[in-house]
C-alpha cells in the first residue's frame, strides 16, 4: 500500500530484480493542482497516469482497491499460469455460458479439449443430456466426488493451461463431497503446476465456514476470478519477455551545454530536434511581410505561416496559424492580419496520419515519453502510451502498437502500414534527448505527420520548455 512514490526509478530497479509478483495499492491519486496545462503532453500524462504507465513497465501489478488486492493474493498462492487456454466446467449450462464470457472478456480462450478427456467424463453421466464441450455443463454428474477426477483429466490435457470450476451445492446435502473437491482442486494445481480456480456457490453462512477451513484461494463470482487469473497470464508473459533492463538513472553520455530556461522559439525547437534524428518541414523565420514572400519563394508555395512567439504554445485556438497559402498577396495579408514580430514560414507537409510525441519531467519517475493520435483533437481522444526513459527503437515501438487505434499504424481499410520504425526512431530520439539535456521538462511534437512504410514522417510542430 502506497500513498506516495519517494524515488520512482529506484521502485522499478527493485521490481525488475525480482520475478515475483509486486501488487501495488496506490492511493492518495487526486491531481495536486488543477491549472490548465500548456502542453498536450501534461494534460495527458497526469501524475497518476504516469505511475500507472510506470508500474506496468515495471511489471508492477497495480490494483484500485483492496477487493481486487485480496483476490490477486489468491491467484498468485496457486502457480503462475502459462498461457491463456482454460477448461470451463459448470454445474449448470448457465453457470458455464457465464464462464465462458468471462473467459473471453478477460483475454482468456476456451482450449480444445481431446475425446479421451470427453470419454472419461461420459463415464460418469446419468441422463445423457449435457454437450461434451468447453464450457462443460457437469448438470447431469450428480456424483461431486467425480468432480475432482474430471478435473484431473483436464489438468493433463496438453492444450489445458487451467482450470475454472463454477460449483453451486446445496448447502444441507453436499459440503463434505464439495469441500473434498476444493481440497483436491488445490493439491491437484500443485502437482500438475496449473492454476485451478474454484468459484463457490453455497449459501452465506456455509460460505464462510467454507472459507475459514479452507485454504485463501476460494472466489465467489466468475467475474472476480477471472479478472485476478488474467493478472497471473500477464505476470508470466512480462517475466517471459521482459528481460527488458529496468529503466536506469539517466547519467548524460557527454557534457553538453546547458540549454537556456524558459519556453524555447519554434525554429529553435525544430534545430534541436533535427539533432536528435527527427526530421521536419522546410521552415525560415521571417520578421517583415518581403522576408516572409522571400522565404516561401525559396520553399515553394504551398507554405503555412505561424507566429514564432515562443509564448503562444495552442497557436490554432490564438489564430497563430494559417495553412495552405498559395501566393505572395495572400501570405502578406496573413503576415499583416497575424501581428506578430517574428513569424515561421514553414513547406506544407504532405496529408499523412497526425500523432503526438511527447514528454515530461515527473517528481517521482523522472522523465516519461508520450505517443498517441495527434491533431487538435489529441485530448479529447487520449488514446496514448508511456513509458519511462531511457528508451530503445525496439522499446519505442512496441510502446507505439500499444494505443487502441494502433490498427491504424498497421493498415486500415485499405490504407496501407505506416512506417512505424521511423516512428520508433523518433521516440529514442527524443529518449536520447532528454538523457543528454535533463534540464528539458517538456516537449510537445504536435502532430508528427506519420508516411506510409519506409516513407519515414516529417514534424509539423514543436513546443519545447526548459525549467
Amino acid at each position: 500500500y502506497l500513498e506516495d512514490v519517494a524515488d520512482g526509478v529506484r521502485l522499478m530497479k527493485l521490481a525488475a530484480a525480482t520475478e515475483k509478483p509486486l501488487i501495488v495499492l496506490k492511493a492518495n491519486t487526486n491531481p495536486a493542482s488543477s491549472h490548465a496545462a500548456r502542453f498536450h503532453t501534461a494534460a495527458l500524462a497526469g501524475d497518476d497516469d504516469v505511475v500507472t504507465a510506470a508500474f506496468r513497465q515495471a511489471g508492477i501489478h497495480r490494483v484500485q482497491n483492496l477487493t481486487e488486492m485480496m483476490e490477486s493474493f489468491k491467484v498468485f498462492s496457486l502457480p503462475v499460469i502459462k498461457g491463456p487456454r482454460l477448461a470451463v466446467l459448470g454445474r449448470s449450462g448457465g453457470q458455464a455460458v457465464l464462464l465462458a464470457d468471462a473467459v473471453h472478456r478477460y483475454g482468456f480462450e476456451l482450449a480444445k479439449l481431446s475425446e479421451d478427456f470427453f470419454s472419461h467424463v461420459r463415464q460418469h453421466i446419468r441422463a445423457g443430456v449435457i454437450r461434451m464441450s468447453n464450457p462443460l455443463d457437469m448438470g447431469d454428474i450428480f456424483n461431486i466426488d467425480a468432480y475432482a477426477g474430471i478435473v484431473e483429466k483436464a489438468l493433463a490435457e496438453d492444450g489445458v493451461d487451467g482450470v475454472v470450476i463454477s460449483h453451486a451445492y446445496v448447502a444441507s446435502l453436499e459440503v463434505a463431497p464439495s469441500r473434498r473437491l476444493l481440497s483436491a482442486s488445490l493439491d491437484l494445481s500443485r502437482r500438475y503446476g496449473k492454476p485451478v480456480i474454484p468459484c463457490i456457490i453455497p449459501d452465506k453462512h456455509t460460505w464462510f465456514s467454507v472459507k475459514e477451513e479452507a485454504e485463501a484461494f476460494l472466489f465467489e463470482d466468475v467475474d472476480t476470478a477471472l479478472k485476478a487469473l488474467s493478472r497471473s497470464l500477464w505476470h508470466h508473459r512480462f517475466q517471459a519477455g521482459r528481460r527488458a533492463a529496468a529503466p536506469k538513472r539517466p547519467a548524460r553520455p557527454k557534457k553538453s551545454p546547458p540549454l537556456k530556461p524558459g519556453f524555447m522559439a519554434p525554429d529553435e525547437a525544430f534545430a534541436l530536434l533535427g539533432s536528435c534524428g527527427i526530421p521536419h518541414a522546410g521552415l525560415a523565420v521571417a520578421e517583415s511581410a518581403d522576408s516572409a514572400v522571400k522565404a516561401a519563394r525559396r520553399l515553394r508555395y504551398p507554405v503555412a505561416l505561424k507566429t514564432a512567439d515562443p509564448g503562444v504554445l495552442h497557436k490554432t485556438e490564438k489564430g497563430g496559424v494559417v495553412l495552405d497559402i498559395t501566393g505572395e498577396q495572400e501570405l502578406r495579408k496573413a503576415f499583416k492580419a497575424m501581428k506578430a514580430r517574428r513569424c515561421l514560414v514553414q513547406k506544407m507537409a504532405p496529408a499523412g496520419t497526425e500523432v503526438i510525441i511527447g514528454a515530461r519531467k515527473d517528481n517521482e519517475f523522472g522523465h516519461v515519453v508520450l505517443f498517441g493520435l495527434g491533431g487538435i483533437f489529441v485530448e479529447l481522444l487520449k488514446d496514448t502510451a508511456m513509458r519511462v526513459i531511457p528508451l530503445t527503437a525496439k522499446e519505442a515501438e512496441s510502446m507505439a502498437l500499444e494505443i487502441k487505434s494502433s490498427g491504424l499504424l498497421k493498415g486500415f481499410r485499405g490504407r496501407g502500414a505506416r512506417d512505424v520504425k521511423a516512428l520508433a526512431r523518433c521516440i529514442a530520439g527524443i529518449s536520447k534527448l532528454l538523457v543528454d539535456h535533463p534540464e528539458i521538462c517538456n516537449i510537445d511534437i504536435n502532430p508528427l505527420i506519420l508516411y506510409g512504410k519506409g516513407k519515414g514522417c516529417i514534424a509539423v510542430d514543436a513546443k519545447i520548455e526548459v525549467s
